[in-house]
């Protein structure tokens, strides 16, 4: 599968940044790996979003993926470096360094579920 990586200075939540973006995310879209990685990392994680421990399945709010290490920073699509999350987690996880890092060493430590 081909996976574009974009610079560091890119932000999900801006809209002229998500433009950019959107290619990236119609190629995880189109991919047939894409719904093998969602259920791999729901039966690793129990189905529930590791930032606020509750149900990624029983929600109307969009999940997100998460890489614990940016692409830009050296991570890769494999699954222990991929967690799904709330959209909002997501935006909390990625706006808050302390929190980040948190996470990270959360699955560094094969502690899938975090303290909110």
């Amino acid at each position: 599968m081909f996976i574009p990586t974009f610079p560091k200075d890119l932000n999900p939540y801006t809209e002229a940044d998500r433009k950019k973006l959107d290619v990236r995310n119609l190629t995880v879209a189109n991919s047939k790996d894409k719904d093998n990685i969602r259920k791999n990392l729901i039966k690793r994680d129990g189905g529930l979003c590791p930032v606020c421990e509750t149900s990624i399945l029983e929600t109307n709010e969009p999940i997100e993926l998460h890489h614990l290490t940016g692409i830009s920073e050296g991570g890769t699509w494999k699954l222990e470096n991929l967690v799904l999350l709330h959209e909002a987690c997501h935006k909390s996880v990625t706006h808050n360094e302390a929190l980040k890092n948190e996470l990270r060493e959360s699955y560094n430590s094969n502690r899938p579920a975090m303290s909110a």
